[in-house]
């Protein structure tokens, strides 16, 4: 089968012209035309997206560098983002990068074309990822490709079935929470976060009506619930919000209610979406299950949960050494040391407890690719090993047979340090628009090595 084939010019220019272009200066071409120093691409390989490739020179005429236009999706899919990128000339270092053209979301992914962020790329190294989206380091024989263990799916691999899915809370206060997401086309489409009291009545109408007030002056409570469901929208997801201690969140504007709460439901919907039982829909049965990893640097970590009335009432996360000693004791007494300041590894496992206590599960610890996580305030060790051995046990008392890999905090290397590349900061809330623009300079340089560069 023959491939449609579009083509891009590629020009050489030199001196004055060069350092025009590297300004965002950018030299129109007739896209229909096919000019004799063209490249013929096709339409399904990493070039797509591409629309010109402009080869930089100095005075001598030898390559300086390379500027290439790319189309890329963010969050306003039916507008791409268009970047002009500009490399040097082993295509191994962004130089410099503009935002030609853009319709994200004002004020969260329209922040992309602030000098603050767009800053972080001038001299780059590449690859250039987001925090907790290191590159792996590439494994160049066939066995280790085939040692490699499964990698933990991501957001992005979930698919969703269309359709409606709702979630709700326990009553607190006289209101009991629901949060409904609707999926279209695989993707959220609509998020509804709200809460009724005993008559039916939604609490964000009582808010606007004047009749639930939190302050005379601020947002209504109505207005903190639509600006939560419209960032899990934007984000496709609740992985970029994160909480304190009190469940409350720094990550959406506005927004000074606890949102826990919303989180885990918003979670169980979008799991059912994704055809998964969750934690808290599984029926736990009443007990004490306790499970103790392997041992790791001298320590073993000791995980227990209690369930009372179907629900989770109590974990407790430690690890003893040899003689019995507890990990969390001996953090608090000094004897175990992680920091001279900030809290304790004891402070932190309890923290850790709390939180699965509080969303009954673990669904709501996102974790990067070293296992650490933002989810929970005050917590820098990982996570990875504790959490694993938190869903043995709720599998345990849903009466499932689940066998985990057991490993703690400190068994998992860090990939991060050993990938080449530099990080940058995504813009906070806008993570579909940040990974955008990491995807256009990946796959701009991706033809440059493959197409232009011989």
């Amino acid at each position: 089968m023959t491939k449609q084939k579009r083509w891009i010019g590629v020009t050489a220019l030199a001196g004055v012209t060069a350092v025009a272009i590297i300004a965002g200066t950018m030299i129109k071409k007739n896209m229909n035309a096919a000019p004799d120093n063209a490249i013929a691409i096709t339409e399904d390989g990493t070039n797509a997206g591409i629309q010109e490739v402009t080869t930089l020179t100095d005075e001598a005429g030898n390559v300086t560098g390379y500027n290439v236009k790319v189309e890329t999706v963010g969050f306003n899919s039916a507008d791409p983002i268009v970047l002009a990128i500009t490399f040097n000339a082993a295509a191994d270092e962004v130089t410099s990068l503009e935002v030609v053209s853009q319709s994200e979301t004002d004020g969260l992914g329209a922040k992309i074309t602030e000098e603050a962020f767009l800053a972080q790329f001038a001299g780059v190294k590449l690859p250039v990822y987001l925090e907790g989206m290191a590159p792996a380091a590439e494994e160049t024989t066939e066995a280790a490709e085939e040692e490699t263990p499964a990698v933990e799916e991501t957001a992005e691999d979930v698919v969703y079935t269309d359709g409606v899915y709702t979630a709700v809370g326990e009553e607190e206060n006289g209101y009991t929470p629901e949060v409904t997401v609707t999926i279209a086309d695989g993707k959220i489409a609509e998020v509804t976060v709200e809460a009724k009291d005993a008559d039916g009545n939604l609490k964000s109408v009582l808010s606007e009506e004047g009749v639930y007030v939190m302050t005379e002056n601020g947002p209504t409570w109505g207005a903190q619930a639509q600006a939560i469901a419209d960032f899990i929208v934007e984000n496709q997801g609740t992985s970029a919000i994160t909480m304190d201690e009190n469940t409350k969140t720094d990550a959406i504007a506005s927004v000074s209610i606890k949102v826990g709460g919303y989180v885990k439901l918003a979670n169980e919907a979008l799991d059912r979406a994704a055809g998964k039982e969750t934690a808290s829909a599984k029926e736990l049965a009443d007990g004490t299950y306790s499970v103790e990893g392997e041992e790791e640097n001298g320590y073993t970590p000791v995980v227990s949960l209690t369930v009372e009335g179907g629900k989770i009432t109590a974990v407790s996360i430690d690890a003893k050494d040899a003689d019995g000693n507890s990990k969390s004791a001996l953090s608090e007494e000094g004897v175990y040391v992680m920091t001279e300041n900030g809290p304790t590894w004891g402070a932190q496992a309890q923290a850790i407890a709390d939180f699965i206590v509080e969303n009954q599960g673990t669904d709501a610890i996102t974790m990067d690719a070293d296992t650490k996580t933002d989810a929970i305030a005050s917590v820098s060790i990982k996570v990875g090993g504790y959490v694993k051995l938190v869903d043995q046990l709720i599998a345990e008392a849903a009466g499932e047979e689940v066998a985990v890999e057991e490993t703690t905090e400190e068994t998992t290397e860090d990939t991060a340090a050993s990938a080449e590349g530099t990080q940058v900061d995504g813009i906070s809330g806008a993570t579909m628009s940040s990974k955008a623009v990491i995807a256009g300079i990946e796959n701009a340089r991706d033809y440059l090595l493959k197409a232009v560069i011989k």
